[in-house]
């Protein structure tokens, strides 16, 4: 009975992974009534959910995993991605903070949390949480990226052009990296570094509107009108 068990559970997992949704939901409805002490079934039928866009349906599951297995920090982050999609920013504050202290070395519940954060325009908090998140794992890309974005709204510039540069030294085929290190580099007066990274966001992305509509900007600062009006992809 239990490889049975294991077999499907893993079966499931398995069409969770390939995004086939409604066959990991078969799969893994089935054993609800046969192993329903097992909080991964509750888990992964939360993922499929959510992966066809019911977060409500997911958030049901995963209250139920965590009646199961009350110590589950995934359990808790997954529950707070649910609440966030939903634009509940303080319910998924809660459940990463629990995620959190169920796990204090948890990067991705720091990082998950501070992104509610600055959703809710609470930067300074939000760049405490990604400070944490890194010192957790230096090499998080996203978060470098994300607390440039966070500290570029806060008009700290030049160490939101650090962040940039960091992210875009772990991936240097981010557009977006390029485009927000060009315009905290325009927001702090060097336009030519930043008509430099607009330039790079483009040739990443040819079509990332924004890149050429800031880079008409940066012409334009510079007086070089035609350069500007020529501006298009």
């Amino acid at each position: 009975m239990m490889l049975e068990v294991e077999k499907k559970i893993k079966q499931g997992y398995d069409y969770l992974k390939g995004q086939r949704f409604d066959e990991a939901i078969a799969v893994l409805s089935s054993l609800v009534h046969t192993a329903p002490t097992d909080d991964r079934v509750f888990n992964y039928l939360a993922a499929a959910w959510s992966g066809k866009g019911n977060f409500d349906r997911a958030i049901d599951y995963l209250n139920q995993a965590l009646q199961l297995n009350p110590d589950s920090s995934e359990a808790y982050l997954n529950r707070g991605n649910m609440w966030d999609s939903k634009g509940e920013s303080e319910r998924a504050i809660a459940d990463y903070s629990a995620a959190i202290r169920k796990q204090p070395d948890h990067a991705m519940a720091y990082y998950c949390r501070a992104k509610s954060y600055a959703n809710s325009g609470d930067y300074e908090s939000a760049i405490s949480d990604y400070n944490d998140a890194l010192n957790i794992n230096p090499n998080f890309e996203d978060a470098y990226f994300s607390r440039g974005f966070s500290r570029m709204k806060s008009g700290d510039y030049q160490e939101a052009i650090s962040d940039f540069t960091k992210s875009i030294d772990l991936y240097p085929h981010d557009a977006d990296a390029h485009l927000n290190r060009g315009i905290s580099k325009m927001k702090s007066g060097d336009v030519d570094g930043a008509i430099a990274d607009f330039n790079s966001a483009t040739q990443i992305n040819p079509g990332l509107a924004f890149a050429y509509f800031n880079r008409a900007i940066g012409f334009a600062h510079k007086r070089l009108y035609r350069d500007a009006a020529g501006n298009r992809y």
